[in-house]
């Protein structure tokens, strides 16, 4: 065998080995052993558990009290316990809501008053009604008082 086919092979050998090395070092592979996990020799201090919040009572007031005039824009929130007319902005579709009855089945007897007519409803806790530019949701009604709440539509 030649002297340099010999120093070719050696040196091949070699490069092979030197990087069979390398990548067995830096392989980061599962086959590396886990380090252990340290943990403190006393155990942290417990703290106690926060206690649960102390939910808020809901507000049954309604937000305007009985002020009707709050209503004239069309968004206001009030309490009614008799028969009486709301004046609201014409702008709206409709110039009052007048409040005929509540009644003991829970609902409210209303009356939408506009230029070309009048729109009979029953409203009912359970969801709002819209009549033109206006919406109407009673919020609650116990006994014979209901809280209405007027939202006019942009």
């Amino acid at each position: 065998m030649d002297v340099g086919a010999n120093r070719t092979f050696v040196a091949a050998a070699t490069c092979a080995l030197l990087l069979t090395t390398l990548m067995a070092c830096g392989s980061g592979d599962d086959n590396t052993p886990a380090r252990a996990e340290t943990r403190p020799s006393t155990p942290a201090p417990k703290t106690p558990a926060p206690s649960p919040p102390t939910p808020t009572p809901t507000s049954t007031a309604p937000a305007d009290g009985t002020n009707i005039s709050k209503c004239f824009d069309g968004n206001c929130e009030i309490a009614v316990s008799k028969p009486i007319g709301i004046p609201v902005d014409k702008r709206l579709g409709i110039s009052r809501v007048e409040i005929e009855e509540i009644t003991p089945n829970k609902s409210v007897s209303l009356v939408l008053v506009s230029p070309l007519n009048d729109y009979h409803v029953i409203a009912t806790p359970d969801g709002p009604n819209t009549v033109n530019k206006i919406t109407i949701r009673i919020r609650q009604i116990k006994g014979k008082k209901a809280i209405i709440a007027l939202t006019a539509k942009k």
